[in-house]
């Protein structure tokens, strides 16, 4: 007989193993913890995260999750009180953030957005021609 756990049996939990990484600093995007976690909870995964990476009280209160990633969902923060089982995968790093904005890789920009991003905004018109003249009183058109 298999024990059960908040009403579902062992066998039929869902794990999912992650990675922690810290979002800024000299290690930031580098692994330093990896959790096989039987909750997605973002609370749960916060828990692990401030154990595994020894996060005082006061950082890990304000501590905020995002998806490490070079493929579309990088910097998708991970809901608060809420459920991530839809925005995770198996082996994803999570980049754990103390209350900074994700400083991760961006999703790559399509080609359409990237050339209006290249094109200079507006076209600058010159400055206006200033005259005057010297101490001599030779005067100039423009200085």
């Amino acid at each position: 007989q298999r024990p059960w756990v908040g009403g579902a049996s062992l066998a039929s939990m869902t794990t999912i193993r992650v990675s922690f990484c810290l979002n800024a600093g000299a290690k930031a995007g580098q692994p330093l913890a990896t959790v096989v976690a039987r909750d997605s909870a973002t609370e749960a995964l916060l828990q692990a995260a401030s154990n595994k990476l020894r996060l005082k009280k006061k950082d890990a209160a304000a501590a905020r999750l995002f998806v490490w990633s070079k493929d579309g969902r990088g910097g998708t923060e991970l809901p608060r009180g809420g459920s991530a089982a839809a925005l995770l995968r198996n082996d994803d790093l999570l980049a754990v953030s103390v209350g900074e904005a994700y400083s991760g890789p961006r999703p790559a920009q399509p080609a359409a957005a990237a050339a209006d991003a290249a094109a200079p905004a507006t076209r600058r018109e010159p400055p206006p021609l200033i005259s005057g003249s010297d101490d001599a009183g030779r005067s100039y058109a423009s200085l």
